[in-house]
């Protein structure tokens, strides 16, 4: 594990102690204090399958002092009732990390964006003990390109040829296309090998998309410049990975690992990119 953060480092008098941290953005904007000091827990999930990635959010929904809900369940006439930040449709941006806790609370340059997502479900839930949560969750605005399967035949191009190309076709229930602008990675494109015929049978537009990205071992992700927003296919051009290191009964304070045999694979195949090099 060379290179690799101490988590906790005793008696070297620099401050290496991290801590998990995360910041959400309702509206373009961080969730005002009050609002974030409900929020419980933050789950992100993610597949190797053709499954979005998406988000829970654990949040308070009582108020202690009021003895009323704070955020769904209110009455019209309280003026919170009009905040609706949790409503479905709302757009969220979900960023986590780890950070120094002595740094300031402005300082969110170690969160790296995990998701721009979609409020897709609310379900509340009335414990026997303990107040009411509400549950929030959002899946990946990717999902809005999962509307009309195509097959279709892509002769003579290479993968990230396909991918621009897709992005450059508008979207229709004829043929595939994305209507939305594909940034490859020029260098990739060189290396690529070009192939006879790549058969598209019966796919969403995206997922047919994941699906040639994870046979080089690339990244899909939405992105947005100067509030136009793209999508880019290519080897993660994200900032370089940090490695933590953690110490049981220092760092980590719970470890429950499992072994099971089930399931077990014939073969691996692993994939990997140095963004270094």
């Amino acid at each position: 594990m060379a290179g690799a953060i101490p988590i906790y480092q005793q008696g070297s008098g620099t401050q290496t102690f991290y801590v998990p941290a995360f910041e959400i953005k309702m509206r373009g904007h961080g969730l005002p204090r009050d609002v974030l000091r409900d929020v419980m827990q933050v789950t992100y999930k993610d597949s190797i399958n053709d499954e979005m990635d998406s988000v829970e959010l654990t949040i308070n929904n009582w108020d202690d002092t009021t003895r009323k809900f704070k955020y769904v369940g209110l009455d019209d006439s309280d003026p919170r009732a009009s905040k609706g930040l949790f409503n479905p449709g709302q757009e969220v941006e979900v960023y986590m990390g780890y950070q120094q806790p002595f740094v300031g609370p402005g300082n969110s340059s170690a969160l790296k964006l995990m998701m721009i997502g979609q409020v897709t479900t609310l379900e509340q839930d009335f414990p026997n003990a303990g107040s009411p949560t509400l549950q929030v969750r959002a899946q990946n605005v990717l999902r809005n390109f999962l509307k009309q399967k195509h097959t279709y035949p892509w002769k003579d191009l290479k993968d990230s040829e396909i991918a621009k190309k897709l992005g450059q076709m508008p979207v229709s229930k004829d043929h595939p296309g994305l209507g939305i602008e594909v940034r490859i990675d020029k260098e990739s494109l060189a290396n690529e090998a070009r192939q006879p015929i790549v058969f598209m049978h019966d796919q969403f537009d995206l997922l047919f998309l994941l699906e040639r990205a994870r046979a080089h071992g690339y990244s899909v992700y939405l992105g947005q410049e100067q509030k136009k927003r793209f999508l880019y296919f290519g080897p993660s051009d994200r900032d370089t990975f940090i490695t933590y290191k953690l110490e049981w009964g220092k760092s980590l304070v719970q470890f429950h690992p499992t072994l099971t045999t089930t399931k077990q694979v014939s073969h691996v195949t692993i994939r990997g990119w140095e963004p270094a090099q």
